[in-house]
Formats: structure tokens, sequence, C-alpha cells
């Protein structure tokens, strides 16, 4: 099967060359879900594989990027065994472009689960984590070439390039660290705690924010010194994904148990708004400009938009199978990969 995959090109409807798109990875319905950013209006699907997971846009661009995961196990009559997705079946990743519509699918060799992924502003270089290998694969957007493996250690799931365009953070939910890459291969390591695995960068560029599921908190590490500044407590389980908010001055957490989004103080820790979903959240995007909130609930196989102020939902869309991580196009400084 795998054979006959290598290489695959798929078409699909283009999309309109207009205003901001929201992408989804329908993980479960293998696809790639484009909508309008203002009304959740589905522009567009376009054919992937069950599985793909992570999503993220090539700045200043039409193609989409997305890790494909592995494909669900149904749980086997005979053995008994648990359902689940399953790592010997993942593919690499796709390259998508959304104006022509066609799905390139580009293998990984020696990359068993690609889960997270990230791109440099410049568009030129494609930082993948293979999470069963332990190890983040740098590739050339250009040829597909792989430049350079970083070995981490098994377990790693998201990555994102820092602000200063060269550095690059990993998460390790198991082990509850944040890895520092420098450009020279030099890694430093932290322990921020159970469950570490959402990044997002600061405005102002001088801290990441992680959330801790296991722990129930978020904390911010300070950049030049790569050492933990503060943490607060979510007061909800298993924060999932989080984004900064510079104009309320508040981190927005998902908070995948408790169904909901909430605003957290950076100054004081106390949470001054939550918004209630109807549903356990995996994904999530602001708008910093629009004042628009995202978030997928692969439970109820939808995607959600509120305002950022008062918490009113604006639109819901669904029809989108196990959503996962959703982009935005253009993206804010305060969007970053940041699901599970």
């Amino acid at each position: 099967m795998l054979s006959l995959l290598l290489g695959l090109v798929l078409q699909s409807s283009a999309v309109p060359d207009s205003g901001g798109v929201l992408v989804a990875a329908s993980r479960y319905g293998g696809e790639i879900v484009v909508m309008d950013a203002e009304t959740l209006e589905v522009r567009s699907r376009h054919d992937a594989a069950q599985g793909v997971n992570d999503v993220e846009i090539i700045p200043g661009s039409q193609t989409v990027i997305s890790p494909h995961f592995g494909r669900f196990r149904d749980r086997d009559p005979e053995t008994g065994a648990g359902a689940g997705w399953g790592a010997v079946d993942s593919l690499g990743y796709f390259t998508i472009d959304l104006a022509s519509g066609e799905s390139i699918l580009r293998p990984l060799e020696n990359c068993a689960r690609p889960h997270g992924a990230d791109i440099d502003p410049a568009g030129q270089r494609l930082w993948v984590t293979c999470e069963v290998d332990g190890s983040i694969i740098e590739i050339a957007l250009d040829t597909g070439s792989v430049i350079a493996r970083h070995r981490l250690g098994e377990g790693v799931h998201k990555v994102m390039l820092m602000p200063d365009g060269e550095t690059l953070a990993a998460s390790n939910p198991g082990t509850g660290e944040i890895h520092f890459i420098d450009p020279d291969g030099t890694m430093t390591t932290i322990h921020v705690g159970n469950g570490a695995e959402a990044l997002a960068a600061s405005s102002d560029a001088g801290r990441l924010w992680v959330a801790t599921g296991g722990e129930a908190r978020f904390c911010a590490i300070n950049l030049p010194e790569r050492a933990i500044a503060f943490c607060h407590e979510t007061q909800g389980r298993f924060p999932i994904a989080l984004a900064e908010d510079p104009v309320r001055n508040v981190v927005w957490v998902a908070r995948l148990m408790e169904h909901d989004l909430a605003a957290i103080s950076i100054e004081t820790g106390e949470v001054e708004q939550v918004i209630a979903l109807g549903g356990f959240v995996l994904g999530m995007a602001l708008d910093v400009e629009s004042r628009r909130l995202y978030a997928t609930l692969p439970g109820l196989d939808a995607i959600v938009m509120h305002d950022a102020d008062t918490g009113e939902r604006l639109a819901i869309t669904r029809g989108i199978p196990d959503g996962d991580d959703i982009d935005l196009s253009p993206r804010t400084p305060a969007t970053g990969p940041d699901d599970t």
C-alpha cells in the first residue's frame, strides 16, 4: 500500500485568492479543509490521508504543509488490541497547493510518526518532528532534501522556530522537557513539567509560552536566559493549546477536559474570562487584529469562532472529523504550532 502512495498527486477544487483563510487538518477524515477566516464558510477540501496531524501555511504563499501522523486502527477482534493511531503507517508529509488543488505526498525516511511542523518566515526551510524516532528533520522546501537531523529522544511532539529566526524549540510531553537547538547544533534542555507540549511565542519575542497538560499550568520561558520566568495555574484540566493576546495582556488557554477556552492574566494569573465550547478542544488560533478566536472540537466534528473580547460565538462549521491543528493566513505573531 505504501509503495502505491509514494509521490501520490491528488486534485481538488481550487481556492479563491481573496481574504484571509483558516486551514484545518481533519485527522480522521484525511483532509485539509480551507475556510474563510471571517465566516468559517468552507472554501475547499483537499484529499490527503487519514492521519494528517499538524498544518502549517508557508508564509506569503497558498501552500500548506501537513505531516502524516499515521492511520487509525480499529480494535482487533481476534487479539483484542486496542484502537489507536498506528505509527507504522505514517507516510511523511503532504505539500498542498491551495490555488491549484494539487496535493503531493513526500515520504520521509527514518521518521516514524511525523507529528509537528514549523516553517521559517522566508518559506525556505521546514522542520518536522519524528515522534517515535525522537528527532527533528530539517528539510529544504524547494527540493525536499533533508538538510539536518537533530536527535532529542523518543516522544518529541512540537517544534517551533524562535523569533530570532535561528533557534529551534521542541517539546516532549512524556519527559516534560523543552529543548532549544542552536544553529551549530548545541542543545539546551529545560524541564518544565509533565505534559509539556503546546508552544507559542510572546508578542515581544522575548518569551516562549509552554502549556503543561499533566500539571494544569502554563509557563513563561525567558528566551535570552533560557530559564523559566514564572508559571500560572490554568484552573482547569489539561491545557492543550495556547496563544498570547497582547491587547488584553492575557494568555488564552484551551482546556481540553473543561471543554472551554480561558483567558488568564499574565500579570496576576487570574482567570479573567471563560468561553464554554460544548465539547473537548484540541487546536486553537488567535487573530489579534480581528479579535477572533478559533478552536477545533473533534468530538463534534466542528470548528468554532468566538469574539476574543466578548466571548460571543460568531460562527460554527461542522463536518470536519477529528479536527486537530489549525493555522491562519496571514498568520499573526501570537499564533504558534499549538495542538496535540
